[in-house]
């Protein structure tokens, strides 16, 4: 498993983290981090992701999948990021989003 970005959303300190605090985690299991996503404690923050397999990626985003080689932003929490990163559909990465390109026009438009 690989370290994921959260924020503490609930009233009371998580895993020594002040509210409010956004911080790096990972998880032993999947059903330690749902606990506390499905608690309302902590939120899972968005990272990005390119599209490697020959698929497209459902981003979560109303509209077609990403296609291959495009980078979207999502927020996986561990146990489905692992099975995509396993069977080779995505990977991580540092780029900017590409995917979907109806939110990034409408992103330079209101510059």
């Amino acid at each position: 498993m690989k370290k994921q970005r959260y924020r503490v959303t609930g009233a009371r300190p998580v895993l020594d983290h002040k509210p409010g605090e956004e911080f790096e985690h990972e998880f032993d299991e999947s059903a330690e981090e749902a606990s506390y996503l499905d608690a309302g404690r902590l939120e899972l923050l968005p990272r990005a992701y390119r599209v490697i397999g020959t698929s497209g990626i459902d981003a979560g985003s109303p509209g077609d999948p990403a296609p291959p080689d495009e980078v979207f932003e999502a927020a996986l929490p561990i146990e489905l990021e692992q099975a995509l990163l396993e069977a080779g559909h995505i990977e991580r990465t540092t780029a900017k989003p590409t995917w979907p390109k109806a939110s990034l026009s409408k992103q330079k438009g209101s510059d």
